[in-house]
């Protein structure tokens, strides 16, 4: 399985076919999902348990089967609950390629953020629940020839999101003034966590009031700077341990640790259990 991306600007897929499907159980280093964006359109599946999450700010509690829509620049956030998951984090550029005028206004509108998404599909929708649930299968099994496939179901569900009128550009709302500030902070951490981070570097870099920092910051990750880098840290450490095969001494000093007490400590908190244990409950 692949591991979601760190950084919120990183590549998913290759250059020339930028889409990437995730799956996400309790091994995964990013499990609960810190507060992030893209410019990517993303679409998430609950396959079980209960999934809460945070479209910049605006709560969606999931369950098993429901599928959620996250637009492109969307800050979001998740916290699971015995849940697995899966994603398909798409670059809708990808569609462009054919330079249709038609499709290029249509997708257009979603990579500029200057359309309405209705996050949660209803159940009802069965057609496009099937066309999603034949997405999912094509990018999680890779059957030969699966690229094309892939073209043709995307094009398919964005024409029914916009017939079904889950994409809209009537009364289009853009990303408030604070939505992009907390994305600049977040950028700013994902770039740096390795390094000591302190509310003086983040006023400096940002323009911002440090006590407005600390505000905005916790109203929009419900976490304060120190919880969500230390978590940062953890996510990477887990995925230098599961994927790059280093020891857990190496990958708490790669991350921004120095003090392996402290790395336990903050690795219990985050995932509920040790380093070593989860070490060995990936390594199965």
């Amino acid at each position: 399985m692949n591991h979601i991306g760190y950084m919120e600007k990183r590549k998913h897929g290759t250059s020339a076919f930028p889409i990437q499907y995730y799956y996400v159980d309790r091994t995964h280093p990013r499990y609960v999902m810190t507060a992030h964006w893209h410019r990517e359109f993303e679409i998430i599946r609950v396959l079980s348990g209960n999934f809460t999450v945070y479209l910049n700010n605006t709560e969606h509690i999931l369950k098993q089967n429901d599928v959620l829509f996250v637009g492109c620049g969307c800050l979001h956030r998740g916290q699971p609950d015995e849940c697995v998951y899966e994603c398909i984090v798409v670059d809708l550029k990808m569609l462009l390629s054919q330079q249709d005028d038609v499709i290029e206004r249509y997708i257009s509108q979603i990579i500029n953020c200057s359309v309405n998404i209705k996050n949660i599909l209803s159940h009802e929708e069965q057609e496009t629940l099937h066309t999603v649930d034949r997405l999912f299968t094509s990018m999680s099994s890779t059957p030969p020839y699966y690229e094309l496939s892939v073209y043709g179901l995307l094009f398919t569900l964005l024409s029914q999101l916009y017939s079904s009128g889950y994409i809209s550009a009537s009364g289009c709302t853009q990303p408030s003034r604070q939505i992009a500030q907390i994305s600049s902070v977040l950028d700013w951490i994902n770039q740096n966590y390795k390094e000591q981070i302190n509310l003086k570097k983040l006023s400096a870099v940002t323009n911002l009031n440090p006590n407005y920092i600390c505000k905005i910051f916790k109203n929009f990750t419900g976490q304060t700077i120190t919880q969500y880098t230390n978590e940062l840290r953890i996510e990477h450490a887990c995925y230098d341990i599961a994927q790059n095969n280093k020891s857990i001494t190496e990958a708490a000093f790669r991350n921004g640790f120095n003090d392996l007490s402290y790395f336990s400590k903050t690795f219990r908190l985050c995932k509920g259990m040790t380093p070593r244990e989860w070490k060995q409950l990936t390594h199965k």
